[in-house]
């Protein structure tokens, strides 16, 4: 078992934000990986003006969970990542009609 397993183990039992800034926090002090560090990071980065606060914004909550699920791609595979789009702040409107 790698360092990897370890981590994706802790992620599966990382139910709240507090033990996903944990782990990631663990993990982008630790990883060999710059690719891993980065994605670890950027959950870090989201997380930390929020984590001990007894409420937050569902927005940040919300970009912190996707950012997770980019890292443990990365920790399964890390030549294929699928990296979950975030949602669109507006609605592209085009006519298919020709003028």
């Amino acid at each position: 078992m790698n360092k990897h397993d370890g981590w994706l183990n802790a992620a599966g039992n990382a139910r709240s934000f507090t033990r996903m800034y944990a782990l990631a926090l663990e993990i982008s002090a630790q990883a060999p990986e710059r690719q891993i560090r980065r994605a670890a990071n950027d959950v870090v980065c989201v997380l930390r003006g929020v984590i001990d606060k007894p409420i937050a914004d569902s927005r940040k909550l919300k970009e912190a969970r996707r950012l997770f699920t980019v890292l443990l791609a990365h920790l399964s595979n890390e030549d294929e990542v699928e990296i979950p789009l975030r949602p669109a702040r507006f609605t592209l409107r085009m006519s298919m009609s020709s003028s």
